[in-house]
């Protein structure tokens, strides 16, 4: 197997992960809508906000504390 052929390899399946991300990262997101209560475990703290955002790969979220973050939906629990 040439150098070449390996590289194609490893490029075609670091393809194919990233689509499976992705399609995991929509599913994700497609369980949220704007408005929202969630919540949010940072750092052992339960941190609660309303979704202001759906991003292609995060979610925007506004706290309490007048703070927005990004945030992926797979660490977002519903209220």
């Amino acid at each position: 197997m040439t150098r070449l052929m390996m590289n194609y390899e490893i490029a075609s399946i670091v393809e194919r992960l990233d689509f499976i991300r992705r399609g995991k990262e929509l599913n994700a997101i497609s369980l949220f809508k704007t408005g929202d209560r969630v919540a949010y475990n940072h750092y052992g703290e339960r941190k609660i906000g309303k979704i202001l955002r759906l991003n292609q790969r995060s979610i925007t979220v506004k706290f309490k504390d007048d703070t927005e973050w990004l945030i992926s939906p797979r660490t977002l629990t519903k209220i």
